[in-house]
């Protein structure tokens, strides 16, 4: 008898292709049906699946342990592709399946360029999470099938609207729009179009111009690259709202919020023309990456502190 088990183990050991093989062919059949559901955030795609079905009899765990390790790759080892297509943010497959003996089965979603995997739900008639299937990053992994039973999985992506992108906004005065910053270029047919933003430098000049100063050589444009170096500037988006003379309530310039007692953004201010520029490139203010502000000079009348300072020293030269 001992000799008998012994021949027996040895050859589970030695053949387990063998040993699987005859042992699944004298199991009953087992079904179950598999639902898929893809819902998407920020649009629609296509979306792949795999499944892979590891088929092994009903043994001991150990035994079934040992059987997977030598046979898995050899046998019973097949892989199933899907493709969910969705509409209006959602789509669903579902498929019946059968085989003989004891499964293991992986369902997985392949990564979509411009689509971040959020979140993975399953569902089981016969086992919850953690006894029956485990859920990975991408993948859920069911230790067991049982016939008859019903699987849900709901896989939920969000489209990533501007991948790798660095968003800066700039809000401020003139020490921010970098008032005097082109006073290096003498020749003044070259200034207006070398030392400040087309359209920016004065109203008085060019009608239509918003006097707001805003230069070329400005802390924002000057610093853009430097925060993500790695970025190249067609990855960089710089809106800068900054204009001399701003105050942060309003004034002859736009603010940079606006009327503080009213709690209201006021509709020609930076802020308010940086969330429509936002709003205009596709962004939203989470994509933010960096916010600048240099304010309160003008609130706090630093020119006429300059001038009272400044103006009695010259007229006695």
């Amino acid at each position: 008898m001992k000799k008998l088990l012994l021949i027996c183990i040895l050859g589970i050991l030695f053949f387990p292709s063998i040993a699987v093989m005859v042992w699944a062919q004298s199991t009953p059949e087992i079904s179950f049906s598999l639902t898929v559901v893809e819902k998407t955030i920020g649009g629609d795609d296509i979306f792949n699946f795999k499944i892979e079905e590891e088929k092994l009899p009903p043994v001991p765990m150990g035994i079934k342990n040992l059987l997977s390790v030598f046979a898995a790759d050899e046998i019973f080892d097949y892989p199933y592709q899907f493709s969910i297509t969705t509409q209006n943010g959602q789509e669903s497959y579902s498929a019946d399946y059968s085989m003989h003996g004891f499964s293991i089965m992986e369902l997985s979603q392949f990564q979509n360029p411009g689509w971040e995997l959020k979140s993975v739900e399953c569902d089981s008639t016969f086992g919850q999470e953690g006894e029956s299937y485990f859920i990975h990053d991408n993948f859920v992994v069911f230790n067991s099938i049982q016939d008859g039973e019903n699987i849900y999985c709901e896989f939920t992506n969000k489209k990533i609207d501007n991948p790798d992108k660095f968003v800066y906004v700039a809000l401020g005065d003139s020490y921010q729009s970098g008032e005097g910053a082109g006073n290096s270029i003498q020749d003044s047919a070259r200034y207006l179009s070398e030392a400040y933003e087309q359209g920016t430098y004065t109203d008085t000049l060019v009608s239509g111009n918003d006097s707001c100063h805003r230069a070329l050589q400005n802390y924002a444009k000057i610093n853009k690259n430097k925060f993500k170096p790695e970025l190249s500037d067609d990855d960089i988006v710089l809106i800068d709202l900054t204009c001399s003379g701003a105050k942060i309530e309003t004034g002859p310039r736009p603010p940079v919020v606006g009327d503080m007692a009213s709690n209201q953004i006021a509709p020609n201010s930076q802020l308010q023309q940086a969330l429509d520029k936002l709003g205009e490139a596709g962004l939203a203010p989470a994509d933010v990456d960096l916010v600048t502000v240099g304010m309160g000079g003008n609130d706090a009348k630093f020119t006429d502190l300059v001038y009272a300072c400044v103006l009695p020293n010259i007229l006695r030269r």
